[in-house]
């Protein structure tokens, strides 16, 4: 993994803590499935991002010490953020790190993108001229925010949650941001609900998920 170095894109994933993994799906799914589905999208997430010449390196954001084998497998850089940080403070340390070591641009990435492949976030990033501007790509409900890309990297105070997709586009628009809001089909499925996992499983038997996401459905479903 190269130094990070000025004009640089970097990525910032971000990984919760597996033993609290996706569990708006335990009534479907019980917690080393739930365990198993997050990993496989990270490593699809992950992949995705190594086949992007212009992304320059990974900065995984995690706590869990999972977060070290994927480092090792894939490597890319870990950012340990405390037990005790939310999500947003935990990214927004990390896109800090980023811009102090010359960071140009940060795209932050979650894991649980089961569609998602280089292709994808080579378009994304084809519509960046990167300097001073935000790409923000929605989620299905157009609520949450499932893609970021920001120039600088700490440009907004990021805010993940309910709503983020709408409250990134104001701070954008209050911090004087060229606001990008593409809409690729790839990006929009994130995995939160049973409804989700429907959706994916879909995806898997129509041959339109990233491998490691489809193997692991295909062996847990038995489809």
């Amino acid at each position: 993994m190269s130094e990070a170095a000025g004009g640089d894109i970097w990525a910032v994933v971000p990984l919760k803590t597996l033993s609290d993994a996706k569990q708006r799906l335990a009534s479907i799914l019980d917690a080393p499935a739930r365990r198993g589905l997050m990993l496989a999208m990270i490593r699809d997430v992950l992949a995705a991002l190594l086949g992007v010449p212009a992304v320059n390196g990974i900065l995984l954001v995690s706590r869990d010490p999972m977060a070290e084998v994927l480092a090792t497998e894939f490597d890319l850089e870990c950012f340990a953020n405390p037990a005790d940080e939310d999500l947003n403070s935990a990214l927004g340390a990390a896109l800090a790190d980023l811009q102090r070591r010359g960071v140009a641009t940060a795209i932050v990435l979650p894991g649980d993108l089961p569609l998602i492949r280089s292709i994808d976030i080579n378009a994304m990033l084809a519509k960046c001229k990167r300097e001073n501007e935000l790409l923000i790509v929605a989620d299905l409900d157009r609520d949450g925010t499932n893609c970021l890309i920001a120039s600088p990297p700490n440009a907004i105070t990021l805010q993940f949650g309910s709503n983020s997709f709408s409250r990134h586009g104001e701070a954008a628009k209050a911090a004087a941001l060229t606001l990008i809001t593409p809409s690729p089909e790839n990006v929009w499925l994130d995995i939160d609900e049973p409804a989700d996992f429907e959706a994916l499983k879909r995806a898997v038997l129509a041959g339109e998920a990233a491998p490691e996401t489809s193997k692991f459905v295909c062996q847990i479903q038995q489809i």
